[in-house]
């Protein structure tokens, strides 16, 4: 925390010199010191707005996404969302990562925005994390629209994916969870 006040009291060019290290740097113990040394102010997440839409590496969007989502608050998250969908799954990893560490009271509706687009091995482990938030009435709705989503999933992954919502929905009863379950048992019994 002192080395972080330190350098926003030193600038933006500090800060900017920083990220443009991170972005150079081979040594992988050395990228995660700057990372926890570049702090999340205004300007860092100006430069790494900048950076971005440079299209770079893998590596360096979800080095940017770690530091940016440490910041908090709507930029950052509307900074962050366009990656959801980034060809590399650990980018979309660090996007729900930082979707969780951002917060806030859209937490539950950017999440389940994620979940639709995010990759399916991504998609089971999210609805794990969602299902034990204890959110109920925003969990439950959520769980249940993305099971009414089903046909969306891929073929692969489709009964992996719907055996995390069903157990997770588990959770939650009520009389529009169990209707779906129905919808789903006449489904799977005509495969």
């Amino acid at each position: 925390d002192i080395a972080e006040n330190i350098l926003t009291h030193m600038g933006p060019k500090v800060q900017a010199y920083l990220i443009e290290r991170l972005i150079v740097e081979e040594e992988k113990e050395k990228r995660f010191l700057l990372i926890e040394l570049i702090p999340s102010s205004e300007s860092t997440i100006k430069k790494a707005e900048e950076l971005l839409q440079d299209n770079p590496p893998w590596y360096v969007v979800r080095n940017l996404i770690l530091i940016v989502s440490r910041h908090g608050g709507e930029k950052p998250y509307q900074l962050i969302r366009p990656f959801v969908a980034h060809p590399d799954m650990r980018v979309q990893q660090q996007v729900v990562s930082g979707i969780w560490k951002i917060g806030g009271e859209n937490l539950y509706e950017r999440l389940f925005s994620a979940l639709a687009e995010i990759s399916d091995e991504l998609k089971i482990s999210l609805i794990a994390q969602l299902g034990q938030s204890g959110e109920n009435g925003r969990i439950s709705r959520g769980l249940l629209k993305a099971l009414q989503t089903r046909e969306n999933f891929s073929r692969l992954a489709r009964e992996d994916i719907l055996i995390a919502l069903v157990q997770n929905l588990g959770k939650f009863p009520s009389v529009q969870v169990l209707q779906e379950f129905d919808k789903l048992l006449s489904e799977v019994e005509e495969w």
